[in-house]
This record gives C-alpha cells, structure tokens and sequence, in this order.
C-alpha cells in the first residue's frame, strides 16, 4: 500500500472554495477509483489552539491523505480524465507556485482498520 500526502494552501479568501473542491468533488471522485482505499483532510491546528499544545503553526491550509493499494492506481487515477477535471477546480483555488506540495510513501506498517 502507498500514501500520497498533498499539502494545498488555500489563496487569501479562497479557503471555503478550496475545501469544497476537494472535499465534493476530489474525494468523492477519487474514493470511486479501482485502488483506492481510504483518504482522510486534515486540517492543521493553528493560533492559540497549536501553540497550547507546543505547535508550530503551518503555513498550510490542509493536508489531503490518499492510500491506494498500489502505485499504479495512484498513477492511473493521476493519469485520468476525471482527475484533470476535479484538480482543475482545486488548482483555481490554491496559491499559485507554492500552493501545493506533496509526498509519496510506502506504508510500512497500518494499525488502523482490521
């Protein structure tokens, strides 16, 4: 199993229409894929609420989690038609250049669901 993390910063503004392109429409598509296990958006605790736990803020808006069985579905839902139409919306709404960062992974080991 693999995990691609996206790391989205949303443009002044523009966080409601970033959350809603990828909550409505990214992961409803993608969670339809042959591969696809699971996917989580996360969002980083910020202000008062990070630095009480001894945070540093991130300078980040959310944080999209997709586990895929393989590589090659990844690669095949980042290949499709229908991925190009949803990323389209979720590129609209993030900063442009820096607004997205991501990372590939294995996953070693999963405790979660049984």
């Amino acid at each position: 199993m693999i995990t691609l993390n996206m790391r989205l910063t949303a443009k002044r503004g523009r966080e409601d229409d970033l959350l809603r392109a990828v909550r409505d429409r990214w992961m409803a598509a993608m969670s339809r894929q042959p591969g696809f296990v699971r996917g989580a958006l996360l969002k980083p605790y910020s202000g008062p609420a990070a630095s009480t736990v001894g945070l540093p803020e991130k300078e980040f808006t959310f944080e999209v989690v997709s586990f895929w069985e393989t590589e090659a579905d990844r690669a095949a839902w980042a290949a499709s038609k229908i991925h190009a139409e949803v990323i389209a919306g979720v590129n609209d709404a993030v900063e442009p250049d820096a607004g997205k960062e991501s990372a590939l992974f294995t996953v070693e080991y999963d405790w979660g669901e049984k």
